[in-house]
Order: C-alpha cells, then sequence, then structure tokens
C-alpha cells in the first residue's frame, strides 16, 4: 500500500512540476527561452524583432489610403483588398494596416537615412518622399520609417507585365495618381520644359497620335500583355498611328495643350484597359522625379 501511495505521490508531483513550468513559460514574452534572464530594468526584445518590424502601417492623422498607398509605392486597390477595405473606406488615426511586402524600419542610434537607404537599396529622395520628413537629417531613435516596395503589393502577374516600363521623362512630379479635384487623376504629371523630348517607357506599337479633347496632344502606345501607355498635353508628336517604337525612342515633345496650366506630361498607365498607378512599376535606381 506504501509503494502505491508513493507512486501516487511521485505522478502528482510530476504533473504539478509541469503544471508549474506551464505557466512560467506561458508567462515569458514571446521568443524567450525559460533560462532567459528576465530583467525588469530592461526590455525584453524577441529574437525576431530588432530593428526591422512587422509590415503594419499604424494609420496617423490625415492620412489616407491613397496617401498610404502612394508613400509605400503600392497599388491601392490591392492595399484596400489586403486590409478587407473598399478604395472609398474611410481610416481612422492609430488603426493598423497590413503592407505585405513593404518593412516599417525603426531607427537605431547614430543611424542616419543614408545608412537606411543603402540597406534597402533604395534611394534616399524616396524616403523622403514616402515618409515625408521635413529634415532628412533628422531622424529620432525609434523613429519608424516606411521602406517602400517596388509593386510589392501588385499581383505577381501585373508585377510582370509591367516590370520593364521605364521613365518617359525626367522631372518634378506635380501631381500623382489618385483623387484631385474632386475626381480621380489616372496618372503621374511630371513638369518640364516645352519641347522637352518625351520617350515611350516600353516598345510597342503606336495606336493614336493626335488631338484628344482634354488630353490635347495625344500619344498611345500598345505594348505586350495588355500593357498600354498614354502621352498626354503634348505639343508635337514625332510618330504616327501604326509606328513600331522601341524603348526609349523619342515619340513627342512636352507642352500644354488640352486641359493644362503649363508644361508637363501627363503619363497613365493601362493594365487591359484598366487604369493603374505608374509609380510602383517604375524603376527606383538613381531615381530624382521629385521637385
Amino acid at each position: 500500500m506504501f509503494d502505491k501511495w508513493q507512486s501516487i505521490n511521485r505522478k502528482l508531483a510530476g504533473i504539478l512540476a509541469m503544471v508549474v513550468l506551464a505557466g512560467f513559460c506561458a508567462a515569458l514574452p514571446a521568443g524567450a527561452q525559460p533560462d532567459d534572464l528576465l530583467r525588469s530594468d530592461l526590455p525584453y526584445r524577441s529574437p525576431g524583432l530588432r530593428d526591422t518590424l512587422p509590415s503594419f502601417y499604424r494609420v496617423q492623422k490625415g492620412d489616407t489610403l491613397w496617401g498610404i498607398a502612394r508613400r509605400c509605392g503600392v497599388d491601392v486597390e490591392t492595399l484596400a483588398t489586403a486590409n478587407g477595405l473598399e478604395t472609398y473606406d474611410y481610416i481612422v488615426e492609430g488603426q493598423y494596416l497590413a503592407l505585405p511586402g513593404a518593412v516599417v524600419h525603426r531607427v537605431a542610434e547614430g543611424e542616419t537615412l543614408s545608412d537606411i537607404a543603402a540597406r534597402y537599396r533604395v534611394p534616399v529622395v524616396l524616403l523622403v518622399a514616402c515618409n515625408d520628413l521635413p529634415d532628412p537629417d533628422y531622424l529620432r531613435v525609434e523613429q519608424e520609417i516606411v521602406i517602400p516596395a517596388q509593386g510589392a503589393l501588385a499581383t505577381g502577374t501585373a508585377r510582370a507585365r509591367l516590370a520593364v516600363l521605364d521613365w518617359p521623362l525626367y522631372g518634378p512630379l506635380t501631381s500623382l495618381y489618385g483623387p484631385r479635384d474632386g475626381g480621380m487623376h489616372y496618372g503621374l504629371d511630371i513638369a518640364a520644359d516645352a519641347g522637352v523630348i518625351i520617350r515611350a517607357a516600353q516598345r510597342g506599337r503606336v495606336v493614336y497620335a493626335g488631338a484628344a479633347g482634354t488630353y490635347g496632344l495625344l500619344v498611345i502606345v500598345q505594348h505586350d500583355y495588355g500593357v498600354c501607355t498614354r502621352y498626354g498635353h503634348c505639343s508635337r508628336l514625332l510618330v504616327e498611328a501604326g509606328d513600331e517604337v522601341r524603348a526609349g525612342q523619342p515619340i513627342a515633345r512636352v507642352g500644354s495643350t488640352g486641359r493644362s496650366t503649363g508644361p508637363h506630361l501627363h503619363f497613365e498607365v493601362r493594365l487591359d484597359d484598366r487604369p493603374v498607378d505608374p509609380l510602383p512599376y517604375l524603376p527606383w535606381l538613381n531615381w530624382n522625379n521629385w521637385a
């Protein structure tokens, strides 16, 4: 009988030890091991979290889905879908949005914006623009910097079909894709002096070259895989409908024809006849298209 009770006690002691251990482990921060030294004066940092945060963005006052998508270099429709939203839905300060494929970097002591840009291989000017940084030489420790992912939220198919687009010209971006003046602006406006050469963003065939209402003088180039580009407000056309053009070939000159307040290029990209934001699909190496 004594041996029987001794066996039962041993089992109870083992069960009790397991319960205590389980409770202790549950109290540990995620990623910690039971033998980690927990100190109340030092915050625990999980081994998987150092200076790069999960791909979530905390909505700031005044943010919109369009603005966040533009800052992160992603397609607004995909950003909305990733968060169970519609593009016209309101978002509120403090709300968290998933940014699949993008990264939020936490600034370390002594780290500069140039260091961060070099680490992620993106231009400094892009980080300044995407994060609305008033002074790129001043960063706070623990400040969160959004690292845009080129086309990261676009579908793989769309990204592959648009991967070879290039800038039609270089100049300050004066208006981006998205809502504008109560309507929708379906392209990028790139300022330049009148007469500056506009180049084809990809090889293709000219399907239209002529006057087109508010577009003014317009060139439309049809590319492979359902991709189409439009070049509006031109002052002079250098191609005709039916012409085959190579990437980078001059096709027109900058102007201010149609509904325009000054010389610039209105550049549109369409995929299967659906307008898409061109910015995520344009190359960022040596990118200097900000004012």
